[in-house]
C-alpha cells in the first residue's frame, strides 16, 4: 500500500544530501521469489527504476537509493540521469511486478550549497539501514595529551663502600604511559528537522564510518 514504510528511519521528507552521499535501506521482501521494484523520479518528472531482486534466503534485502550509490538505473519515461544539474529534488518507493505501489514515497532533497570540509559520516540507524550525516562547515581538531611521570632515586646505597653513591644519570623525572587522543570538532550546515531527529541516532549508533 502507499502507506508502507521500508526498514529505515529515514524520514518521508525532509532529507537534505549532497549528490556524493549514500543511503541504504532495507526492505523486507518476506523471502519472496518475486521480483520487486525500486522506482525514482527527479523534480523534472522523469521516472526510472531498478531491480529490488528476491530470493528465499533472506527475509530482508538492502539497496542503494542515496544520490551517491543509484547504481544503474531504467529509463521508464523521460531523459536520464536522474540527478541532472537543475533537480531539486527526487523520490523513491517500492513497486510490486504488477505495477502497484507497495510503500509510501521518500523524498530526497539535493543539497548543493558550498562545502568547505567535505565530511560525511554513514551511521547505522536503528532499524539496520545506513543512512548519512554531512558536515559541511569548518572542522577543529585538538590533540590532547596526557603523561604520567615520576621522581627517580638519584644513585642507591653502596653496602660494601657504606656510602649513598649518586649517579647524575639515574636523577629527575621519567615520563611513562603517554597517551595522546585527537578529537575532531565538526560542524554542520543548517539542517532540517527531519535531520535534526536523526542526529540522535547518529550519536547513539553503535556503527559510524566517516566517508
Amino acid at each position: 500500500g502507499t502507506t508502507n514504510k521500508v526498514l529505515s528511519s529515514l524520514p518521508a521528507s525532509g532529507m537534505r544530501i549532497k549528490p556524493t552521499e549514500q543511503i541504504w535501506v532495507n526492505v523486507g521482501n518476506f523471502y519472496t521469489t518475486t521480483p520487486a521494484w525500486v522506482y525514482f523520479q527527479n523534480s523534472n518528472g522523469d521516472v526510472f527504476r531498478k531491480a529490488l531482486g528476491a530470493g528465499t534466503g533472506h527475509a530482508i534485502r538492502q539497496i542503494g537509493v542515496g544520490a551517491g550509490n543509484l547504481g544503474t538505473l531504467s529509463t521508464v519515461t523521460g531523459t536520464s540521469p536522474l540527478i541532472k544539474t537543475d533537480t531539486t529534488f527526487y523520490q523513491f518507493w517500492i513497486v510490486n511486478t504488477g505495477g502497484s505501489q507497495m510503500s509510501q514515497k521518500y523524498t530526497i532533497e539535493i543539497d548543493r550549497r558550498c562545502t568547505i570540509e567535505d565530511i560525511e559520516l554513514l551511521f547505522l540507524d536503528q532499524m539496520g539501514s545506513i543512512l548519512p550525516f554531512a558536515f559541511q562547515l569548518r572542522k577543529e581538531l585538538n590533540v590532547n595529551v596526557k603523561k604520567d611521570s615520576y621522581v627517580r632515586q638519584n644513585g642507591d646505597l653502596d653496602v660494601s663502600a657504606e656510602k649513598y653513591v649518586p649517579k647524575l644519570i639515574e636523577g629527575g623525572t621519567t615520563t611513562i604511559s603517554p597517551t595522546r587522543e585527537r578529537v575532531y570538532t565538526l560542524r554542520s550546515n543548517f539542517i532540517t528537522q527531519a535531520q535534526s531527529n536523526l542526529f540522535e541516532e547518529l550519536l547513539s549508533s553503535p556503527f559510524v564510518v566517516v566517508n
